[in-house]
């Protein structure tokens, strides 16, 4: 039988792992470990595939200086808004799913990294060099010896991490 969950069971200790329902909120429960902080989430039928799915809100966080509170309150909540959402027939699985792809898309891959921080290294800066005769200004690459770190990167680094080997010329 449901009850309601409370800040107390979120808090108190764990001998073992268990997963308390709410009443309040049908579907929504807080699973308990005794190695893992409480973490909510909403068990549903999706209206466009017929099928029980779970969708993972978030951790238990008590409110602090400057932190805000993600109580049970707050997870009921948004337990509450994604069960409008489902019920207005949107399949939150999937806009999950396209979030975080549009995600990966975004990111930078190993072989642009690294062909940024070559750039990076190879650029060439000013430098002053103050001596009796006065200031020296010479123009130079920021750093040194970036060929050597540009071969390095190119022979072992991109093959392991980025899928082939491509070489990198200035």
């Amino acid at each position: 039988m449901p009850q309601n969950i409370t800040n107390k069971d979120c808090i108190g200790e764990v001998k073992k792992r268990e997963k308390i329902y709410d009443a309040e909120c049908s579907g929504l429960y807080v699973s308990l470990s005794p190695t893992a902080p409480p973490t909510f989430s909403l068990k549903y039928t999706c209206r466009i595939t017929k099928q029980r799915a779970t969708q993972w809100l978030g951790i238990y966080q008590k409110g602090g200086e400057g932190s805000p509170a993600r109580d049970v309150a707050y997870w009921r909540r948004e337990a509450m808004k994604l069960k409008i959402r489902i019920g207005n027939g949107e399949d939150i699985a999937q806009a999950a799913r396209q979030a975080h792809d549009r995600q990966a898309k975004q990111q930078l891959t190993v072989g642009q990294l690294i062909d940024q921080r070559i750039a990076w290294i190879s650029e060439e800066i000013e430098v002053r060099r103050h001596t009796e005769d006065g200031v020296i200004i010479k123009r130079k690459p920021r750093m040194k010896d970036w060929s050597n770190m540009a071969s390095h990167l190119n022979r072992f680094v991109r093959p392991r991490l980025d899928g082939g080997a491509r070489g990198y010329q200035r």
